[in-house]
Parts: C-alpha cells; structure tokens; sequence
C-alpha cells in the first residue's frame, strides 16, 4: 500500500497488480461467449448475449484505462486514463461489495441518498488487487466509519 506524504495530509493510493490481464481476459471471453449466444435464435437467450456484451465491454474499457483508486483529503477519487477522474467526500460514502466466481468481486461506491449517481462508474474489480491493497482498502473504510467490519463479505478477500 503506497502512502504519500505531500503538504502534512496522507494519500493512500491502489493500483492494479499483474492479475490486470486476467481480469481483461474474463472480459474478453464474456463479449465472445455473448456473441457466440447471439446465434441462437431464442428472444431470452439474445438478451443474455446483448448484457454479456454490454457489461463485459464496459468492464474491458473501465479494467483497460483504470489507474488508481485514492483516499485523499476526505475524498474517494478513481482516477482513469484518458477519462480524468470521479470523486466522492468521505462524508457522503456508501459502498457494498461483491463476491465473483472465480475468486474476483466489485467494490463500489456511491453518495449515501444517490446511489445510482456513482454506483457504476466507481465500482472497482477486486481480481487486479492484491489481498493486502484489499485488506488496507478494507481498513481505511472502518477507520473512515463507511463500514463496521463486522459485515461477512469484507472479512474474507479470496
């Protein structure tokens, strides 16, 4: 976990490990397996395909120009390449988390009251982080008072 001392304030600072291109590898074989659904002609099975593809494009892009995730001055920022950056105030933060199959999940964030404002473009993919970033991230959240710890999917990473 990098900490950065800059003008007396600590900024925690995550960054994808190597388990990136595993990550873009899922994406890529969930657009594949949409479009190999999209042959059958079954009006279920194509809407399936169409959300394979939807989220497995979306989350290549959101895996291929991520670049950090800092807690800064009081504020979440996601920080992409080419696409600036999104912030949420500590105050103002809520999040939840997912397990994944494979042994992956999403955090995501979002302002208490407006959930749908930030919930899809600050969620993060937890496979490309290691399990230390991940207990830290876990950390900064009890210490921040966004969660209490207790909850069962923030205590087992992997």
């Amino acid at each position: 976990m990098p900490v950065i001392e800059n003008d007396n304030q600590t900024s925690v600072e995550f960054k994808y490990g190597e388990n990136r291109l595993i990550g873009l590898i899922f994406r890529i074989l969930a657009i594949l397996i949409g479009l190999f659904l999209l042959q059958v002609n079954e009006l279920w099975v194509n809407f399936f395909a169409f959300v394979l593809i939807l989220f497995g494009s979306i989350g290549f892009v959101d895996m291929l120009l991520f670049d950090s995730l800092t807690f800064f001055n009081g504020e979440v920022i996601k920080k992409w390449h080419l696409l600036g950056s999104k912030r949420i105030l500590v105050s103002e933060l809520a999040v939840g988390r997912t397990r994944g199959i494979f042994g992956g999940g999403t955090i995501m964030f979002w302002e208490k009251g407006n959930r749908l404002k930030h919930a899809f473009f600050m969620g993060i993919d937890t496979l490309p982080f290691s399990h230390e970033d991940l207990k830290s991230m876990r950390n900064l959240l009890i210490k921040f008072k966004v969660i209490t710890g207790d909850e069962l999917l923030w205590n087992d990473f992997r």
